[in-house]
């Protein structure tokens, strides 16, 4: 009866942290990398040329979004502009309290409370089409601004997004600690025998 009590123990053991390691990999996910480049038409008529590119790059927490997937401040991580002739470069992260709101490879809104009455924003919205069927359809290469509040520092159109790498080699602790739980089960098993 003891070694049943035992044995049935151990199952509960086992299925709770199998519990706990479908959980940690239901919360803990890898991270995106999406690059965005541009023609800045401001920066173009400040340098005199016909076309200007700026780069931005934008991180999120999670992979194998779909198009048009909604996301939120629950998946950003970070985003860093760079590459204005008229515009310094920046970084707005997690930490810094941003508001995030997007649709995966579509519509981009990112904003940043300087803590001076003023907010540093990126937004980005593709052109949409209708096509022969009379389906809207995103062209992704839409127009973009950033800027402080409503003043826009910097835009341009051109703007296009592209899935750069997706990171999933993220430690599953529960799945470790089930291993490491059954490896003191056997050794204990095996020096009660002995």
């Amino acid at each position: 009866m003891k070694r049943l009590f035992k044995t049935c123990a151990a199952a509960a053991v086992m299925a709770l942290l199998g519990f706990a390691s479908f959980s940690a990999q239901a919360i803990t996910t890898g991270y995106t990398t999406v690059l965005f480049s541009g023609n800045c038409i401001d920066c173009a008529e400040a340098a005199g040329t016909d076309s200007y590119s700026v780069t931005a790059t934008l991180v999120l927490q999670g992979e194998n979004f779909f198009q048009n997937e909604k996301l939120n401040e629950i998946q950003f991580v970070s985003f860093s502009y760079s590459g204005s002739n008229l515009f310094d470069a920046y970084e707005i992260t997690k930490a810094d309290g941003a508001y995030f709101s997007a649709q995966f490879n579509s519509f981009i809104f990112i904003e940043k409370d300087l803590n001076d009455g003023t907010n540093l924003f990126f937004t980005y919205i593709p052109y949409a089409r209708i096509d022969a069927n009379g389906d809207w359809i995103d062209d992704f290469s839409g127009r973009w601004a950033t800027g402080i509040d409503s003043y826009e520092a910097d835009y341009g159109d051109g703007g296009t997004w592209q899935v750069v790498g997706a990171d999933n080699n993220v430690p599953e602790p529960a799945t470790s600690l089930m291993f490491g739980a059954a490896l003191v089960g056997l050794g204990l098993s095996r020096r009660r025998r002995v």
